[in-house]
């Protein structure tokens, strides 16, 4: 898989008005999610969609009317919506100080 870069790959959606990627998803607000991510509130886009499965961002991808290629909503939604691993921060030491 080649690893695309959230924000670049939002930037290239229409902001379609009447968006078919939204009427193939029954997950939620793909359009919105993406016009989110488009303007960098990554956090914010998980308001419109929860929870999507793979099979429903690729009907949305498969919706996607731009011109030359489908916008990579599958890949851009999965890396907002489930964090890697390498994105995590990791736990804090829990401290052994005792109240006196």
């Amino acid at each position: 898989m080649i690893m695309i870069h959230i924000h670049e790959e939002a930037a290239h959606c229409l902001l379609c008005e009447d968006a078919p990627c939204t009427k193939a998803c029954e997950t939620g607000d793909v359009a919105r999610a993406i016009r989110s991510i488009r303007f960098g509130n990554d956090k914010y886009a998980l308001r419109f969609v929860a929870n999507p499965t793979d099979a429903d961002l690729q009907r949305a991808e498969d919706a996607c009317i731009h011109y030359d290629r489908p916008i990579r909503i599958r890949e851009m939604l999965n890396a907002v919506t489930r964090p890697s691993p390498s994105t995590t921060t990791p736990a804090s030491p829990v401290s052994s100080a005792r109240n006196a």
